[in-house]
């Protein structure tokens, strides 16, 4: 009689599951600027199973996260300089290296995909968000040959090429394109309408912007429905009319787990992303939220935040008299619609606008704009009903 073996498979083994990061500088930017979002990708890059310096213990029976993290520098760091700081050139290739980066280490739908951005580089981030959404992830075995493509149809304005009409269904099922969610998307003050400023008329302005809006109104920077969490910092003082801020809607219906946070910070545009030259103070203000955030939702740094953001001194820069470009046009204060703020926090002050918790008021004096101020008033008024 043969005997009887029982064969016992344990189906709890825990597995490695990647959490693939893709960090997109701003405009001009590179390592050396030392932005937030380079501070990111720093302490980002974690080997399997090494623990951030503070954190518990993993458990063993528990997924264990490999994080595989990506910088991309911003427009206009290599050839066409002006006009990629200018008017967005290269944005398209800094999106299409994101891409196929999240395709070579996305497995499956296990794996998590962040994706962080500054400036011009978070317009081209949450564009990323857009196309992923539009037009699904091609596996790693179609990138070389069909990533054209696939942004080709992401540029379209056909109706018919909707993601939800039969050629993008159609593009998705012939390549095997997954499509995932993004688990988390970050973003210090993502700048201007299509990521392009508008001159003004006498420098032909008119015809730049009807140029490349013809080119680039494709960019889809609304939040998806595959995007789970979404952070926005925003600079409350910034003053130049071009750097409009592209605040963040929600494209579709919300889902019901979606969440969307946006917050209002002091200091200008490089004091919200963080800038090569003075102190980190108030940079460091903006990533230790977008930080903990992050935290908070699994993402682990190789130090403590409270290492990672240290204070600093205090350094003043008004971002308007940096260039003599920028004094083309007149100063232009950013407005705060009292109407986007809700119970859901979809936008606030940044501790409720008590910003000398830790900056002092002479120096909270030397910025001109009176966004905060104008602000403040129109609550009174909605609140008198005058």
């Amino acid at each position: 009689m043969d005997s009887q073996v029982t064969i016992t498979t344990n189906t709890n083994i825990p597995r490695v599951r990647n959490r693939v990061i893709v960090c997109m500088d701003g405009t001009w930017d590179t390592p050396s600027e030392r932005t937030n979002v380079y501070y990111l990708y720093l302490h980002l890059n974690m080997p399997e199973g090494k623990l951030g310096k503070g954190d518990k213990k993993e458990d063993p029976e528990q997924d264990q996260w490999r994080q595989v993290a990506g910088y991309f520098e911003g427009v206009g760091t290599t050839q066409n300089k002006y006009l990629g700081g200018l008017f967005g050139l290269g944005l398209s290739n800094q999106i299409m290296k994101a891409y196929e980066f999240i395709s070579r280490h996305y497995e499956n739908e296990d794996d998590e995909i962040w994706i962080f951005g500054f400036s011009r580089g978070a317009y081209a981030a949450r564009s990323l968000a857009g196309m992923i959404y539009n037009v699904g992830l091609l596996p790693d075995e179609h990138i070389e040959t069909q990533a054209p493509e696939a942004y080709k149809l992401y540029c379209s304005r056909d109706e018919a090429k909707h993601p939800k009409k039969e050629v993008a269904v159609n593009f998705r099922t012939q390549y095997q394109c997954m499509e995932p969610e993004i688990r988390f998307l970050g973003c210090f003050d993502t700048v201007g309408a299509l990521g392009v400023p508008q001159l003004p008329w006498y420098l032909g302005g008119s015809t730049f912007w009807t140029l490349f809006h013809e080119r680039n109104s494709f960019h889809d920077i609304r939040i998806s429905p595959k995007v789970k969490s979404a952070f926005h910092a925003l600079s409350i003082h910034e003053q130049r009319a071009w750097f409009t801020p592209a605040l963040m809607d929600f494209g579709l219906k919300q889902r019901e787990d979606q969440e969307l946070e946006q917050i209002w910070f002091p200091g200008m545009h490089s004091d919200i992303g963080g800038q090569a030259e003075g102190s980190r103070l108030l940079p460091n203000q903006s990533l230790r939220w977008m930080m903990t955030k992050a935290a908070d939702r699994g993402l682990k740094f190789t130090r403590t935040i409270d290492e990672i953001c240290n204070e600093g001194g205090f350094y003043y820069q008004d971002s308007y008299e940096s260039s003599l470009i920028y004094q083309i046009v007149s100063r232009e204060d950013r407005v705060i619609d009292p109407s986007m703020f809700s119970p859901k926090g979809l936008a606030a002050l940044y501790k409720d606008g008590q910003f000398e918790q830790f900056i002092e008021p002479e120096q909270l004096a030397l910025y001109k704009s009176k966004t905060h101020h104008n602000y403040i008033n129109s609550i009174k008024h909605l609140i008198s009903g005058k």
